[in-house]
């Protein structure tokens, strides 16, 4: 029914993304990538984490954070993610930093009028 479709957690998450605009995305939660939301987040901004672990996606539900779980290699996780409307990427997941995945993310973010920061 559309009540259950409508309390489904990724349901909910991905209906509160697509109202954002001007938030940040950041990708991969590890260390540097908590780091990141924690400090953007004490500055009273908005962020949307992507991570590939379902595991660290509903911990960051938990602590009330905005979380999907999905590969940021992947224009349509980004665009997900709401990255056209996005302030600013940041890229910090550990195989986003393969040689190239980051150029490719930097580029594809570049397209989509973004700006990108990649570690």
């Amino acid at each position: 029914s559309i009540t259950q479709r409508a309390l489904h957690p990724e349901t909910r998450v991905m209906n509160q993304i697509s109202r954002l605009s001007g938030h940040h995305i950041v990708c991969g939660v590890g260390r540097m990538g908590m780091r990141i939301i924690e400090r953007l987040e004490s500055e009273g901004h908005v962020v949307v984490a992507i991570d590939t672990c379902e595991e660290t996606v509903e911990r960051l539900r938990a602590r009330g954070l905005l979380a999907m779980r999905g590969d940021a290699t992947i224009d349509a996780t980004l665009m997900d993610a709401g990255i056209e409307r996005a302030a600013t990427l940041a890229a910090v997941a550990h195989s986003l930093r393969r040689e190239g995945v980051s150029i490719q993310t930097q580029q594809g973010v570049a397209a989509l009028h973004a700006s990108a920061v990649c570690r």
